[in-house]
């Protein structure tokens, strides 16, 4: 069969003369003229000869052909694509139509990270066996409602696990902690012996107030109990009563400056009880996850807002209600996600215009372009769903992927046909041209980005495995599209107008080859301070840290964590018995990091019968069956004024009797406060006494039922064995099979990654078997620097093996790959001075450098030995400027992610930016350098 026209014959170059070959260059160094005659039978222009794919003599060079039929002849799917091209538009159209339909029907996205993972890990057995013996504990919403006082919290909680009891078609189950009516019963059982007779000493000082605000809850009541106390501290007698006058004053300060501020019973009653912690309370809900919908989670977090607003629980009344747990973190990160989508989507199509346009001059060249992306995007996501089934959070980012390397594809296709267009008498010639003269290197770029996306298949990471199958198909695609829809429509639309710019201009360009020795030393310079910053680059396994650090779910979760109040950040183990599990936890608590270690049996308090002889003189002290008789109220406004009144009056009294009283300085803030609430209130009409009284009650006396309620049902605790727990609170603990858990929480902030390894590898030690989150993160992360590091050398190898197979001269593989290692040194030192981690969200990133450097490096390296012929300035060609434009677009579609409220996504964007610039510099300044090293760019002498 003979040889196509313009690629010499094998053996042809040793048959010629030496007038011949020096014809063959004269005809390399200057462009043809039109074709003389058309392809018989096929109404296409004949092949043009391309002196890129030639040497004088006729020897095939580097990168022009290979062992594949595309790379000996990339023009092949071109000419076929051009006999027909309206029938190869409709195709594909009628295809893109049938992917949608198929995609609007099966897309499906797997949102759970640990599913990225291997499932043969022994880590992640660990997990998947905890998740099937306890599956309550997974998809919850943990629900922390603060308040300026402990009541409050505790009587917002109550309300709100109340209604969202009522609301079964949304919430499928509620666990109240300490808030379940078991734990509320049982509570003083709890408490260590010293705490509970401290408190009960507590309560028998305040008995004489509580017991006639229980027959009268009024404020002449409450005035006047205080009143009789200062009668008493004034002769001379001991009364307890400092802190009541305290927290009094601090009310009736509050009211009389129009600030929010009520009475804490609770901390009347243990009045040794630290005020500066949080007044917070938490319940746990599992709410009807809807996964129709992008954001499954919407409808009950919707619900559970309304009731706390329909409940009064805000900020305006002193309180607060936010959630986290893993449903709140997942549903605020969607949101922040889409929130920066939104803004990076409109910047990034505004600025990629831009960019094409400037790159290629032309309205058609950008519309064909953008045309033949979309449709491969879209091919690329079909495929992504018959291949793997579903996407994650990792494999998702093909479409990053796609688009940044798709359109380096159609921008050096396109930038090669307006080349040939100045050479060719026609636009088809110039479509043919072009596929001769770039085809091949798009060729032997697509396989090598491919086999390197391939190359992470072998990995335990799942979610980068599937990257690489979805990845690497969706190159070929793009190569097959860029050859057949592309031309198709260009031939279709009108031939672009105006002179073609190939040249990226400017004397910068000449300075690689003006001075090779200063650049080279530069870039020798700058490559040995990436590797000394290798030390230091580090991977940040926490997924809180990717998320908006704004975030409402995400600033409780770390609140919790640093105040270890309810932590969900938790270590858990099982085990086959409960002895064994009880033993097990002993040992871990002997460890520093470990703070407890809470079983089942922990459940059961110790010394029951001595804390009930405690409780029994309690309820012979206040009596059974504590009620208060009615609700709280002002009471007659006269009455309530008088007991002021005369408080105040007995206060002054008492005050002018001597020098260092005790309780001297709470009774003179709550004569203060009496007279400021006073003269406050004599500014308001006298229609608006009773209104200022019932605000006034609302304060002092509103939380009150509430902590006699409560403390009525601890005293009717009774003594229990483990046998006698509520299954509702067993099951959390054991499970249906008979399994144990321990919850092992941590002493050390798990904020910090350091203290974290720390934690979970001292817990490993004694339980090689734990399982959860904190495993999770470490354990992850391993794996996935793991997976990326054998990935990329895997990867490197791959290509290297491929390009020394494609490439005729070796040292062409060490040209394609240097600009990439220099550029993967500079990144990785850049993430070190920016304090940059490599991360879940931003390392997705690497594969994408890798594809663009080999790229680049394939297209740089091809025109390096065209140029020999063409006598053309390397940076001054049309390949030069695809690199920069291709590079650009790059940068503008994915950059403006830095400025996303989600951090992961932020990080991704910053990272992208710097190594494409690194990898167009190191491709743009660095290989022309060492190109001009070896031999002249241009047909020098």
């Amino acid at each position: 069969m003979a040889e196509p026209a313009g690629v010499p014959a094998p053996g042809a170059g040793r048959r010629r003369s030496h007038q011949a070959r020096s014809a063959a260059g004269r005809t390399a160094a200057q462009p043809r003229g039109p074709v003389a005659a058309d392809r018989p039978g096929t109404g296409l222009p004949a092949r043009p000869r391309d002196p890129a794919q030639e040497r004088p003599g006729g020897r095939r060079i580097a990168g022009s052909g290979g062992g594949l039929p595309v790379l000996k002849s990339p023009s092949l799917l071109t000419r076929l694509a051009l006999r027909l091209p309206l029938a190869v538009v409709l195709a594909v159209v009628a295809a893109c139509w049938f992917s949608v339909d198929y995609l609007s029907t099966d897309l499906r996205f797997n949102t759970d990270t640990e599913d990225m993972l291997s499932a043969e890990l022994d880590w992640r057995r660990n997990n998947i066996r905890l998740d099937q013996a306890f599956p309550q504990e997974d998809d919850t919403l943990t629900v922390v409602v603060e308040g300026a006082t402990p009541d409050e919290a505790e009587d917002g909680a109550l309300a709100l696990a109340g209604a969202l009891g009522q609301e079964q078609e949304r919430f499928r189950d509620l666990f109240l902690g300490e808030l379940d009516p078991f734990f509320r019963r049982n509570g003083l059982l709890y408490l260590d012996q010293e705490e509970l007779e401290r408190l009960a000493d507590d309560l028998a000082a305040i008995q004489p107030l509580l017991a006639r605000l229980v027959r009268e809850p009024t404020l002449a009541s409450l005035f006047d109990v205080l009143g009789d106390a200062v009668e008493e501290l004034d002769q001379g007698e001991e009364v307890p009563i400092g802190e009541a006058m305290d927290a009094v004053a601090g009310v009736l300060e509050a009211a009389a400056q129009g600030r929010p501020g009520r009475l804490s019973w609770s901390r009347l009653m243990r009045p040794g009880e630290d005020r500066e912690s949080p007044s917070r309370m938490l319940f746990v809900a599992r709410p009807v996850l809807d996964y129709e919908n992008l954001l499954p989670a919407a409808e009950p977090i919707a619900r559970l807002r309304e009731l706390t607003r329909e409940l009064g629980l805000v900020p305006d009344r002193g309180l607060r209600v936010r959630l986290t747990g893993s449903v709140a973190l997942a549903h605020d990160e969607l949101l922040s996600v889409s929130r920066g989508a939104e803004l990076a989507g409109v910047l990034s199509l505004v600025m990629v215009l831009v960019v094409l346009s400037w790159g290629l001059r032309s309205a058609v060249l950008v519309v064909a372009s953008l045309a033949t992306l979309l449709a491969g995007l879209l091919f690329t996501a079909a495929f992504a769903i018959v291949a793997v089934g579903e996407l994650n959070l990792i494999s998702v980012a093909f479409a990053v992927l796609y688009i940044g390397l798709g359109i380096d594809f159609a921008i050096h296709y396109c930038l090669g046909y307006r080349e040939q267009l100045t050479r060719t008498g026609t636009p088809r010639e110039a479509l043919v041209g072009a596929a001769d003269k770039v085809g091949g290197a798009l060729a032997l770029c697509a396989l090598t980005t491919a086999v390197g996306f391939y190359a992470f298949i072998p990995t335990a990471y799942k979610g980068v495995a599937e990257l690489g199958i979805i990845a690497g198909s969706g190159m070929i695609i793009s190569l097959v599209l860029s050859l057949s829809l592309l031309p198709a429509l260009l031939a279709l639309l009108p031939a672009p107008r105006g002179r073609a710019a190939v040249s990226l201009g400017g004397h910068l360009l000449d300075l690689p080859q003006r001075h090779p020795r200063g650049v080279l030393r530069a870039a020798l310079l700058l490559a040995l301070a990436g590797v000394a910053a290798l030390p230091w680059v580090r991977f940040d396994p926490d997924p809180l840290h990717l998320q908006d650090q704004h975030a409402e779910s995400v600033q409780a979760l770390k609140e919790l964590m640093q105040s270890g109040d309810g932590s969900p950040l938790a270590i858990n183990i099982l085990r086959p018995g409960l002895a064994e599990a009880a033993a097990l936890a002993r040992r871990l608590e002997d460890l520093p990091v470990v703070k407890e270690a809470v079983t089942l049996e922990d459940l059961v308090p110790a010394e029951q019968d001595e804390k009930m002889a405690i409780i029994e003189d309690l309820q012979l002290l206040l009596g059974e069956g504590l009620t208060l008789e009615g609700e709280p109220r002002a009471g007659e406004a006269e009455a309530a004024l008088a007991s002021m009144a005369a408080l105040e009056n007995r206060l002054d009294e008492w005050l002018k009797g001597g020098d260092a009283l005790p309780l001297e300085r709470q009774a003179r803030r709550l004569r203060d406060a009496l007279e400021g609430w006073r003269a406050q209130r004599a500014t308001a009409p006298p229609a608006a006494l009773p209104a200022v009284l019932d605000d006034l009650a609302w304060r002092l006396l509103g939380l009150l039922p509430g902590r006699i309620r409560a403390l009525d049902e601890s005293l009717g605790a009774e003594p229990f064995a483990i046998g006698e727990l509520p299954e509702r609170i067993a099951r959390r603990w054991r499970s249906a099979d008979g399994l144990y858990r321990i919850e092992v929480r941590s002493a050390v902030d798990l904020n910090d990654n350091a203290q974290l390894r720390r934690f979970v590898s001292a817990v490993r030690q004694v339980a090689p078997d734990a399982a959860d989150s904190p495993v999770t993160y470490v354990e992850a992360g391993r794996a996935v620097v793991e997976a990326f590091r054998q990935a990329f050398l895997l990867a490197l190898a791959l290509i290297a093996v491929l390009l020394l197979w494609l490439m005729d001269e070796r040292r062409d593989v060490l040209l394609v790959l240097s600009p990439l290692l220099l550029a993967s040194l500079l990144t990785a030192a850049a993430t070190v001075l920016l304090g940059l981690p490599f991360n879940f969200a931003n390392i997705i990133a690497l594969p994408l450098l890798l594809g663009i450097g080999v790229d680049s490096g394939v297209h740089i390296v091809h025109r390096y030995h065209a140029n020999r012929l063409s006598g053309t300035r390397l940076l001054h060609t049309s390949t030069a400027r695809a690199v920069m434009v291709s590079a650009l677009t790059t940068i503008c579609s994915f950059g403006n992610l830095a400025f996303s409220p989600h951090a992961g996504t932020a990080s991704m964007g910053l990272l992208l930016a710097l190594g494409v610039l690194f990898t167009l510099a190191c491709t743009l300044l660095v290989l022309p350098a060492i190109l001009a090293r070896i031999g002249p760019g241009t047909n020098a002498p």
